[in-house]
């Protein structure tokens, strides 16, 4: 796997904006949430400031600190679940749930498909598979002791 700070701005975009989507509902401070990508320091700074300019974070830099403290704003989270274009490219990588959505890897609005139709699909295709593996079972025993 590459570093993350080998890949584009749309990737760098997308990566930070989905490590803070997982903190959206509080004031963050960024060191701590940003600690664990390969990505050097001016660059998750320049990213965060991207991310300022486009109205999807709300961003304190902090020279003494770090990279500072701030928080998602509606819009940013919005962007980060697929409900809003984004001002600029990002691509989204990960999965993100939330209630009934799930975004998929792909950037922009098309990453939408409704979670609970899948739920619904995942849970028919368990069920067929055990009532398959019982009537497989229940053969097995009639072949065995007879009918």
């Amino acid at each position: 796997m590459r570093a993350e700070w080998s890949m584009g701005e749309e990737e760098l975009r997308g990566i930070i904006l989905e490590k803070l989507w997982t903190h959206r509902r509080k004031t963050i401070m960024f060191d701590r949430t940003l600690k664990d990508l390969l990505i050097p320091f001016e660059i998750k700074k320049s990213i965060l400031k991207q991310l300022e300019r486009g109205g999807l974070i709300r961003y304190a830099f902090e020279p003494d600190i770090g990279l500072g403290s701030g928080d998602m704003t509606f819009r940013g989270v919005e962007v980060a679940e697929g409900t809003a274009s984004p001002p600029f490219p990002i691509a989204n990588y990960q999965l993100i749930q939330t209630g009934d959505i799930r975004m998929e890897n792909a950037s922009g609005v098309e990453r939408m498909n409704v979670a609970s139709d899948q739920a619904r699909i995942s849970q028919q295709v368990e069920k067929k598979g055990l009532l398959e593996w019982i009537s497989k079972g229940w053969k097995r025993l009639k072949a065995l002791f007879g009918s």
